[in-house]
């Protein structure tokens, strides 16, 4: 994991509302993509200029190449708020996360639960940002074992499905809800 400040200019007369508004949707569907770790991004204003500090997953996760289409509206949508292009700068490792060597990039990840010792089940949760298909996206089946899955109301209002068989939660994806 790495630290890094992203900077937000000041280029036209703005509003600090619309302003801190344009950075938050921004950051948001950087954290939702997954380039960004953690729901909290400190942000500070800085004469002309705003300040956020992030936690990444990589030292390149804020490229571009790796924006969401809802990503790159956002960032679009900077320079309707008075804001020019973010310029980032990486400040080094984050020492309070957990490493794996530098050296290796894992090609998967396992997790590990402790079920028998709780004998609570534990379900993994996958996140959805966006979909190709908004229209089908209350109607998708389980990833796992194809059964549907959709629940009559969210589950701790954040999942919209759940599958017991396979212990699997999800959301319908941001991208296609509507604003509340």
């Amino acid at each position: 994991m790495y630290v890094a400040e992203l900077m937000f200019k000041v280029i036209s007369d703005t509003e600090f509302s619309l302003a801190e508004q344009a950075i938050r949707r921004y950051i948001e569907a950087l954290i939702f993509n997954g380039q960004v770790l953690g729901r909290e991004f400190p942000t500070a204003w800085q004469q002309d200029r705003f300040t956020s500090r992030l936690v990444l997953p990589a030292e390149d996760a804020l490229l571009q190449k790796y924006h969401s289409k809802r990503g790159l509206t956002a960032l679009h949508q900077l320079s309707e708020a008075g804001l020019a292009f973010p310029q980032w700068q990486q400040l080094g490792i984050d020492l309070m996360s957990p490493h794996s060597s530098p050296n290796q990039r894992p090609e998967f990840y396992i997790l590990y639960s402790r079920f028998s010792d709780t004998c609570s089940p534990v379900y993994y949760a996958l996140y959805s940002g966006s979909s190709k298909d908004c229209r089908n996206e209350n109607n998708k089946l389980c990833p796992g074992c194809g059964a549907k899955w959709r629940l009559s109301a969210p589950l701790h209002e954040l999942f919209d499905f759940k599958c017991d068989k396979c212990r699997l939660l999800s959301n319908i994806a941001w991208d296609c809800q509507s604003p509340s």
